[in-house]
């Protein structure tokens, strides 16, 4: 007798959709078929639910939720693995970063202690802290470095120069959150004011006209990116068109995928990073 058997569920791979049972034993899958012969000590209906491998998200912010100081990776990995993602990418909030390769080895103690999902670090990086970063990501401590594009300013600005420079380090695929600064200021003078919508202050052309500097900046230094802030229909048309000239991959946060601005509940926006985009952009990310 097998512990738990799922009846009927669809199965998503990346081979496609299959209609089956799984059967496990041993919190392990013993069985995939249709159907599954023999009885569970526990029997879930999976008409109508989808069965997934678990998501790695690669941009999470594994931190106190609001103003609060540190990481929370206890409840936040526990959030996570309830919306079915089993493995994390921890990134620093826009300016942050580490002073120091001790400073990652803290939060990775933490993230040991407490997660319950698999975590990894982006190493925050920008025109000020290449030997850091190198220290760190060759001590193993982080998986490669990260740039935010839309912040322009201090030791971890955002520039096409800082990009290339990492491109061209040898440091592993670069992590890019793509907003151009410029657009983002602009919206900021035209629609800034305390009852903004996100989605006006970031709008979507600040994420393509940023995809768009980036695959040139690939094209330039070669490298490869990986871009986590995927958001946008324009973003994946601009990468549809260069796929396989350049080393860029791409993924898209799961709020992207269910959420859009059109699910709004009224006066109460959902705020994320990049914000919620149209629903014609979320059916585009499908």
């Amino acid at each position: 007798m097998y512990d738990i058997i799922i009846r009927d569920a669809t199965i998503i791979s990346s081979t496609g959709r299959l209609v089956a049972d799984i059967a496990i034993e041993d919190g392990r899958i013993a069985d995939v078929g249709g159907p599954v012969r023999g009885a569970g000590r526990k029997e879930i209906q999976g008409i109508g639910l989808f069965v997934m491998p678990g998501v790695i998200d690669s941009q999470v912010r594994m931190g106190v939720p609001g103003d609060g100081m540190g990481y929370d990776w206890a409840r936040q990995s526990r959030a996570a693995l309830a919306a079915g993602v089993t493995a994390v990418v921890d990134t620093a909030p826009a300016g942050t970063g580490f002073s120091s390769a001790d400073a990652v080895r803290a939060v990775l103690d933490d993230a040991r202690a407490a997660s319950v999902v698999d975590y990894g670090l982006w190493m925050p990086a920008g025109h000020g802290n290449l030997a850091l970063v190198r220290t760190v990501i060759s001590d193993g401590l982080a998986l490669a470095p990260y740039l935010r594009m839309d912040h322009e300013d201090g030791d971890l600005e955002g520039s096409l120069d800082a990009l290339e420079a990492l491109l061209k380090a040898g440091l592993g695929t670069v992590g890019v959150h793509a907003e151009d600064p410029d657009v983002l200021a602009r919206a900021a003078r035209k629609h800034g004011g305390p009852d903004a919508a996100p989605h006006d202050l970031r709008p979507a052309s600040a994420a393509a006209q940023a995809t768009e500097q980036l695959i040139q900046a690939a094209r330039d230094a070669g490298g490869a990116a990986h871009l986590c802030s995927l958001s946008t229909a324009a973003e994946l048309n601009l990468l549809d068109a260069v796929h396989g000239e350049v080393s860029l991959s791409s993924s898209v946060s799961p709020q992207h995928l269910f959420l859009s601005i059109e699910t709004w509940k009224k006066g109460h926006p959902v705020v994320t990073d990049p914000p919620v985009r149209g629903e014609l952009d979320r059916r585009g990310l499908w």
